[in-house]
């Protein structure tokens, strides 16, 4: 189902995702605060983002930084809004005011399945998959909805040959992917760029290390689907802003009985009035509907004062 039939406006812009691209930065950049003090950081050995201090580094400390900002959230993956009934997804939500909805299939896809015809597949699907979702809190009242990602990705036909595989940085390595390595110390391999965090604008002692081009770095991971480096694939997310179609106004919408005239004043016992039904009364397979309008005067005026349309006649016709 496309976005648009559940859409009443669409807007997308573009946004520049965290360096790295790639999970933990990228979440957490998304979270309250981060425009304000967000950092990549180091913590036994582990990386994570920081926002106002607090250590972020997966998706548990994300949820409960979110759940301290927002006591009332309620979060879902994309598979239970989509396989959950409306009444079981209304009880859920409440009267909650923020929803959070995750999806990690893309990534599922990219970096698990056996062929590459088979990830593009999925991801597709799970594209068709959010537009379905976004259906679903619509049916329950919700009237917005904000899509964002944490990276892209850099997706080839075929593994990276092995001349574009390049030697890691060495040193204190704290993480190491594909498309990026970040620690302390080290060299700077031929065919890579590295950048201190400070010059990043993060608060942090660490260097971050990324292949020049579309290289990859010697480590584990897939070798056609990847993210974390600078690429414009990786970096440029796309932020889109719904408002969907309510339940509740698009039944309005399509129950809708518009009544419009040529006159000021009704002034004769014989007059014209268009009846336009809405989109129910134009489906081939509806059903017949009686509409009645009625004219009477208000209350106290006499019967030999002009009759204005907004007021009526006790008369049906």
């Amino acid at each position: 189902m496309p976005l648009t039939t559940r859409a009443s406006e669409v807007q997308m812009h573009p946004a520049l995702a965290a360096l790295p691209s790639i999970t933990p930065v990228g979440m957490a950049a998304l979270l309250p605060g981060a425009s304000a003090t967000f950092s990549v950081v180091s913590n036994k050995d582990k990386l994570g983002a920081s926002i106002d201090g607090t250590f972020l580094p997966d998706l548990s400390a994300r949820q409960k930084f979110l759940k301290s900002h927002i006591p009332d959230l309620v979060d879902l993956t994309l598979d239970e809004v989509i396989s959950m009934s409306t009444k079981a997804l209304q009880k859920k939500i409440g009267n909650s005011k923020v929803i959070i909805i995750r999806s990690t299939e893309i990534d599922a896809a990219g970096e698990n399945a056996t062929t590459t015809t088979y990830a593009r597949r999925l991801m597709d699907n799970v594209v068709e998959d959010l537009a379905r979702c976004l259906g679903r809190p619509a049916a329950i009242g919700v009237g917005e909805a904000v899509v964002a990602a944490d990276h892209g990705h850099l997706f080839f036909a075929a593994d990276r040959d092995p001349s574009m595989r390049l030697d890691t940085p060495g040193g204190d390595a704290i993480d190491l992917h594909r498309r990026c390595w970040v620690g302390r110390g080290g060299a700077t391999p031929a065919g890579s760029v590295r950048v201190p965090g400070a010059k990043l604008g993060y608060a942090t002692d660490l260097d971050f290390a990324f292949p020049a081009s579309t290289s990859v770095f010697k480590s584990g991971g897939d070798l056609c689907y990847h993210h974390g480096g600078t690429s414009l694939q990786e970096m440029i997310i796309p932020v889109i802003a719904v408002k969907l179609k309510v339940d509740g106004s698009a039944k309005a919408e399509k129950d809708a009985v518009i009544l419009t005239h040529d006159f000021d004043a009704v002034t004769n016992r014989i007059f014209t009035v268009h009846i336009e039904l809405g989109a129910a009364s134009k489906d081939l397979f509806a059903g017949a509907r009686k509409v009645r309008a009625i004219a009477y005067p208000t209350i106290g005026r006499s019967p030999a004062q002009p009759l204005r349309p907004a007021q009526s006649w006790r008369r049906a016709f």
